[in-house]
């Protein structure tokens, strides 16, 4: 869903999150196809900060919805980052990553949000305002 839509749809939610896993793929994308928030927060923390009992994991923001059903583009394996404090939590969503095909890669507490929220405004970027498209991604490389 659009960022501009998350906190009315977190006030619909409201007590049904406690204590579940509450994905968020979201990326404050302004109007100008900046990162609306900044770096101080992300729009993960925010939506923690309105589900106080729910287990808020940031993931799938920095792949294109394009690429998510596989985890590869061709042959290549993309990185799922994947941000949380609940380790439960983050590790149910880095199996799902795993199971549809992704290397996941744990990308530390929910505040590391801050760092993944601009990696997917870069992604837009390329792929939007440079003309790469929507067949492109990140991969870590690890040796």
């Amino acid at each position: 869903m659009p960022y501009e839509n998350v906190a009315d749809a977190a006030k619909a939610i409201g007590a049904l999150a406690n204590g579940k896993v509450l994905l968020d793929a979201t990326n404050a994308v302004g109007d100008d196809m900046t990162l609306a928030i900044g770096c101080s927060t992300s729009a993960a923390e925010e939506l923690q900060k309105q589900l106080l009992k729910a287990h808020i994991v940031k993931a799938f923001n920095t792949v294109f919805a394009a690429n998510q059903s596989t985890g590869k583009l061709g042959a290549e394996q993309l990185s799922l980052f994947v941000a949380g404090d609940d380790l439960s939590a983050k590790k149910t969503i880095m199996r799902l990553g795993k199971d549809i095909g992704f290397d996941p890669v744990d990308a530390g507490p929910l505040k590391s949000a801050r760092y993944l929220e601009p990696m997917g405004i870069l992604m837009i970027n390329l792929g939007y305002a440079l003309g790469m498209g929507n067949k492109i991604g990140f991969r870590l490389v690890k040796a």
